[in-house]
């Protein structure tokens, strides 16, 4: 049994080969053709998405290739998230292709494939426009970056800075690089693979004059996977260009200090900026064995999975990795896990998983499929979900086709098309068949003339069956999930099976016949787990299933988004914190408390045990991956009694303060964040950012910055002020002005160290029926970090 990945032998040839889909670039897969969802919540989730795909105005969608072209546009731009165009487009070409994939019905099946050929014909007119022009540097360019032909010229020619005057440009192209090899990877489409390969070929012209240190310097921005579709190319032909392109955009700083073991390396960093560049570090490794991207690729999974993520399965508070000591910031943020982070996260898990054949991998994989990536999307409408907040009593907002296009709704397109994709996995000898998730399916293993069904209704059941319609020697690996703590059990029809337990996986290995059928027990229990590094708040797990609980539909505003730029985050009030559901009492007596309702639903409730805010319904615990339309509880706190009364006072006062200044804030910017920044679309010259005691920072040295803010005072007079807080031990001037005219100086000339908040009046004449006043930030001196702005009502 092989657990390395052969790669290089014969890569010349995979660009011929006649193999279909994924198979093609990663061979211990199966294609989602061969994978069948048979009845069950997967499909189900699938079945929707389809359909939905077809909603989505493809034309719209191919508008910003179109315009930069030059050619006849085929749709009126996307309002939302202007500056960003292309982005989802990529993203639905990619999903496009994976859902034609696994479609197995022959209706829906030929219109999603007549829609992924309509989308790959207007792009081809995109590169052929651009292969006719007169300058040669933009052959074979596709992308619907704005200015494009502004932005790559003068990158090209080594103004490399010039990254931070547009809107993550690398990122957004690096979605039509994955959405062109994906056509060609699960669908089979070989005009896509001649588009992805021409793109390839004006990346590599692209970065040809540059130096590494030059290329270096501009990876601090989001960038995407680039990295990982130039090795893609390397695979598809055998070309050393592309796998020196993949290294060269990957990004040292994050290399070393992953191969390093150097945690603290991303801490106070933006989280899917990096998971892509290891999902590449990972790709590269796979190609050429190189040591230290393996190593890097490794300990960075380890971190974030083991370290950084919650309950649900994702990873990070407004985009971003906390210090250990911001976790309290899960509890108190509106923008939690982004759905972004953990679809990257599984590519990651399946990659490395593929050459590491470790049931770590997978039992990460289930929790944050099971948990996550199943709960973003909308049961009725199919939207999908950005961020999904751990805070006591809040809720999810849900995307609407055609006018929220965040780049959540992308990577939402194409994650309910692939649950077939790591159901199973195989041995590059196909003597090996791993069982991977416990998902009603069935595989069609053509190499051995074999039938696996695997029949389950996991998790409303602990178990599942798989049933072997072929014969012949192979050795079949069934996961054994650490969450059955030791009592998981097989059955080889009917007999207690032999198996030996190899990386966390029960290996048969014997001559198969027709019929044999493979029982596996998976019991599941309830079990507390808490925060990391924040253990006060705990949440239910029965098994690997995240329960959680409604409290209430009350002003759930903005639930359904429309294409106003903030409308990905639910800005409903904010519910204090003390007025949840808690639980008083000793920890070691609280899993034994939740008893069960109806276990096939997963129902439980919480009996016998001290419950502060219990309310007026009853608490019910359900798969948080079936709540929506509805405030609710991930975590809850948990503490006893002696400790509650010690935190009663004061931890109430500092929510109720917090409250306040909540209800008070009409607009506020994270400074030296990239999606705060970014949704009030900042302008700069002259900056830098960061982040100190663990809040992130904006600075102006000789320059300025200006965010566009909403001052709330179209249809209210309420006098306003402005709010800015900094660092007292700091030095420095900064000077604010609202649309030209001057609000403050502020100057700090250095004292006592901790926060400090000042506010300034603003003049009600000068906000007087706007809806956006610009707010510019400036020095010509040394500055001052700010670590936030607001506008509130006085």
């Amino acid at each position: 049994m092989k657990t390395k990945r052969m790669f290089f032998a014969g890569v010349a040839m995979l660009a011929c080969s006649a193999m279909m889909a994924q198979s093609r670039l990663y061979p211990q897969l199966f294609d989602l053709t061969d994978v069948e969802l048979t009845d069950g919540t997967f499909k189900t989730a699938m079945m929707l998405n389809d359909s939905v795909l077809l909603e989505y105005d493809a034309g719209r969608l191919m508008q910003p290739f179109e315009h930069q072209a030059g050619v006849k546009e085929s749709g009126a731009a996307f309002r939302n998230w202007t500056g960003l165009d292309g982005h989802v487009g990529g993203h639905y070409i990619t999903a496009l292709a994976v859902s034609y994939a696994s479609c197995r019905d022959e209706a829906m099946k030929q219109r999603l494939g007549e829609r992924l050929d309509w989308c790959l014909g207007r792009l081809k007119a995109v590169q052929d426009k651009w292969n006719a022009d007169a300058d040669s540097r933009m052959h074979g360019y596709i992308g619907g970056v704005p200015g494009s032909r502004e932005f790559f010229t003068r990158y090209a020619s080594g103004e490399v800075d010039v990254v931070w005057k547009w809107w993550v440009p690398f990122y957004n192209i690096h979605k039509i690089y994955a959405g062109l090899r994906d056509a060609w990877l699960y669908a089979g489409r070989e005009d896509a693979r001649t588009m992805f390969i021409g793109l390839c070929d004006w990346g590599v012209n692209l970065i040809g004059g540059l130096t590494d240190g030059q290329i270096e310097s501009s990876l601090n921005q989001e960038y995407g996977g680039m990295n990982e579709v130039f090795a893609d190319a390397y695979q598809m032909t055998g070309d050393a260009k592309y796998l020196d392109a993949a290294r060269k955009f990957s990004h040292k700083w994050l290399l070393n200090g992953m191969a390093a073991r150097k945690a603290s390396t991303i801490d106070n960093k933006h989280a899917n900026t990096q998971v892509p560049k290891v999902v590449g570090f990972e790709r590269v490794y796979q190609l050429d064995h190189s040591a230290e991207y393996g190593e890097a690729a490794r300990f960075f999974w380890s971190d974030v999975a083991g370290e950084r993520t919650i309950a649900v399965g994702g990873n990070s508070i407004n985009e971003w990795f906390p210090t250990a000591k911001k976790y309290a910031n899960f509890i108190t943020s509106v923008e939690g896990v982004e759905s972004c982070n953990s679809y990257n996260m599984l590519k990651l898990s399946e990659d490395i998983f593929l050459s590491d054949h470790d049931s770590r991998y997978a039992d990460f994989y289930e929790g944050t499929l099971f948990n996550h990536i199943l709960s973003t999307q909308h049961p009725r409408t199919g939207g999908y979900v950005y961020f999904t907040p751990a805070r006591p009593q809040h809720y999810r907002v849900y995307s609407r086709v055609n006018e929220a296009m965040w780049c959540c709704v992308g990577s939402g397109m194409e994650n309910h098309g692939k649950y077939g994709e790591f159901i199973y996995s195989h041995s590059a000898a196909n003597d090996s068949l791993w069982v991977n998730l416990f998902i009603a399916s069935r595989l069609d293993w053509k190499a051995r003339k074999t039938v696996i069904e695997q029949a389950t209704a996991f998790p409303y059941t602990p178990s599942t069956e798989l049933t072997v319609k072929g014969k012949g020697k192979f050795t079949l690996l069934v996961r054994i999930p650490k969450w059955t703590d030791g009592r998981f059990a097989m059955t080889v029809n009917g007999e207690k099976a032999v198996y030996e337990v190899c990386k966390g996986y029960a290996a048969i290995t014997r001559k198969w016949k027709r019929g044999d059928m493979v029982k596996v027990d998976l019991p599941m229990s309830v079990r507390i787990e808490p925060l990391n590094n924040y253990t006060d708040y705990v949440a239910f797990k029965y098994g690997p299933i995240l329960l959680g609980a409604k409290t209430g539909q009350d002003n759930l505003r903005g639930l359904y988004a429309d294409d106003s730029r903030m409308g990905h985050i639910a800005a409903g009030e904010r519910k204090n914190i003390y007025t949840a559901p808690m639980l008083i009492g000793e920890r070691d007596r609280l899993a034994a408390a939740v008893r069960p309702l109806d276990k096939t639903r997963l129902t439980f409730t919480i009996e016998g045990y001290d419950i502060e805010n219990r309310g007026a319904e009853p608490l019910v615990l359900q798969p948080f991956s079936t709540i929506h339309d509805s405030r609710y509880m991930m975590y809850w706190l948990n503490v006893d009694h002696k400790k509650w009364h010690r935190m009663q006072a004061e931890s109430k006062a500092r929510e109720d303060s917090i409250q306040a200044l909540e209800a008070r804030t009409v607009d506020y910017i994270i400074t030296g964040t990239q999606q705060s920044e970014a949704d009030h679309f900042m302008k700069q010259e002259n900056t830098r950012h960061g982040s100190f005691n663990d809040e992130y920072y904006r600075r102006a040295e000789d320059g300025f910055f200006v965010y566009s803010m909403n001052p709330g005072a179209e249809n209210d007079d309420t006098p306003k002020a402005l709010m800015l807080r900094y660092w007292g031990g700091d030095r420095g001037t900064v000077t604010v002005d609202i649309d030209g005219q001057t609000v403050c100086t502020l100057d700090a000339k250095g004292g006592k160290e901790g926060f400090v908040n000042v506010e300034y009046p603003i003049d009600g004449a000068l906000l007087k029926g706007k809806k956006r006043v610009d707010v510019r930030l400036s020095s010509d001196g040394k500055g001052l970090s700010v670590y936030y702005v607001r506008i509130t009502k006085k």
